[in-house]
């Protein structure tokens, strides 16, 4: 099986990518025979909410999509996703039928609830590529998300207001729905000292250091990356 970890970072997020994440990808990459593929844009923006920071989260599509042309299976992690835990090769959360699996975020102070895509595992057939077509066809939403808010879209979700409150799972399964398996939310968990309302793993695979500085990225991925640092097999 070709399978194939995609990443990016724009100059801000690189040295969190490459200080932290990075390495961990590629001891994940190396125990699960992942080759890997890193991109570094040349345009980004510490406001995470302009437009050049939103194109170059949007870029997320195109750089799977481009990936999955040449492989079997592409993850694709965003840069500040800590991987805990290689003891398990996501692409077995699969099911034969599924052609991509994501963490379901639930957010109770915005009644909100959601697919989060810092963490995504997506196998080559052809409804994986028409999911990603009609995302990127969507293109970029107005408000907080780029490919995020695409991808709600393209899978029929209710989108709550203008921020995304109230957002929730359709009431009937669409089509994109049919072939999603929701992953643990132990593969995308939400750093929980920032986010302390949300559910939690209390030993998850990966953790997703969402909404933050970057200092702040650098200083709790730093403690994190320690924390986990004798669990993990040599």
């Amino acid at each position: 099986m070709r399978k194939t970890i995609v990443t990016a970072a724009g100059p801000n997020m690189a040295p969190v990518l490459t200080t932290f994440a990075l390495p961990l990808f590629a001891s994940f990459a190396d125990r699960h025979s992942y080759r890997m593929q890193v991109t570094y844009v040349t345009e980004d923006d510490a406001d995470r909410w302009s437009a050049t920071a939103k194109s170059v989260r949007w870029q997320k599509l195109r750089l799977i999509r481009s990936a999955l042309e040449q492989s079997d299976v592409v993850v694709w992690f965003d840069a500040d996703v800590l991987i805990c835990r290689s003891d398990t090769d996501i692409v077995d959360l699969l099911g034969t039928t599924d052609y991509q699996g994501l963490v379901l975020h639930s957010v109770p102070s915005e009644n909100r609830i959601n697919p989060n895509t810092g963490v995504w595992v997506i196998r080559n057939t052809e409804k994986a590529f028409r999911f990603l077509d009609t995302a990127m066809e969507i293109g970029i939403p107005a408000g907080r998300w780029a490919d995020q808010g695409a991808v709600l879209r393209a899978l029929g979700w209710v989108l709550g207001n203008e921020h995304y409150d109230g957002a929730r799972m359709p009431d009937k399964p669409t089509e994109f729905m049919h072939g999603t398996t929701w992953l643990p939310i132990g593969w995308n968990q939400p750093y929980l000292e920032k986010y302390l309302c949300r559910p939690m793993d209390p030993n998850p695979f990966a953790v997703h250091f969402m909404g933050m500085s970057i200092a702040d990225r650098m200083k709790y991925m730093r403690e994190v990356a320690d924390r986990y640092a004798n669990q993990r097999p040599e």
